[in-house]
């Protein structure tokens, strides 16, 4: 029953953002002002903070976040329909950028949260039996990941020519991707790895002139790729294999 006065109640503030929305666009014609079409409209935010509300509601979570997800593509469509007729500033453009990405912030939090971070499909078949005294002999060798983090650091603060310094930025745009999946604790090097190329490409980016484009264009690039590294982390936690 509260779920249901939760969906109502969405629903009925989404009608409301939408009309607020449609005030302020016949505004901003009417006074000729200049029109921001990167900022959000007061229904872009309501459908994005919407899902999160299923977290008030564990025991029916994928229930209510069904029913939220419908209200928010209703939303979105008359968003579209709106536009169409030049009703609102924008259509649901800015939304279809951010689903994705809020969908797997929606599920990686109840799996952490709810779910405790446990494999919801175990395929990893493991067994009691391990061969410890066998692996104790080559201990040693789990440290290689810190060596090859050593080894970067140092040889990025000397100074190579143009060509090499391209070289070096590219192994270690590798490197602080790959890495964190031997290490002993992912996610605290895989934010380090964040870090520490961002330190990296600044001091590098000094020297470039009038490259800083070019460095921001690097940076979002290990962006993308560490978020693909954290998505294949989680993959394999959800299946139970790491």
């Amino acid at each position: 029953m509260k779920e249901t006065y939760l969906l109502i109640s969405v629903g009925i503030a989404l009608i409301v953002g939408l009309i607020a929305d449609m005030k302020e666009h016949r505004r901003t014609l009417a006074t000729g002002q200049q029109t921001d079409y990167s900022s959000y409209q007061v229904s872009d935010s309501i459908m994005i903070l919407s899902p999160f509300l299923a977290f008030f509601y564990t025991d029916n979570f994928w229930l209510v976040s069904a029913s939220l997800m419908m209200i928010i593509l209703s939303g979105m469509i008359a968003q579209r329909l709106l536009h169409r007729l030049n009703q609102l500033r924008t259509g649901p453009e800015l939304l279809l950028y951010q689903l994705p990405g809020q969908a797997i912030i929606v599920l990686l939090i109840y799996w952490l949260v709810v779910q405790d971070g446990k494999a919801i499909v175990d395929l990893s078949n493991k067994t009691a039996a391990t061969s410890e005294p066998a692996a104790s002999n080559f201990a040693w060798l789990s440290w290689w990941p810190y060596a090859i983090y050593g080894a970067l650091v140092l040889a990025n603060t000397l100074h190579y020519s143009e060509k090499k310094e391209g070289m070096s930025l590219f192994t270690v745009f590798a490197a602080f991707n790959i890495l964190p999946f031997f290490t002993h604790s992912f996610w605290l090097f895989w934010l380090l790895g964040i870090i520490g190329f961002f330190i990296i490409l600044s001091n590098k980016a000094k020297t470039w002139g009038t490259g800083a484009g070019a460095a921001s264009a690097f940076f979002l690039f290990y962006i993308l790729a560490a978020g693909f590294s954290a998505t294949i982390k989680l993959g394999l936690r959800f299946f139970g294999l790491g």
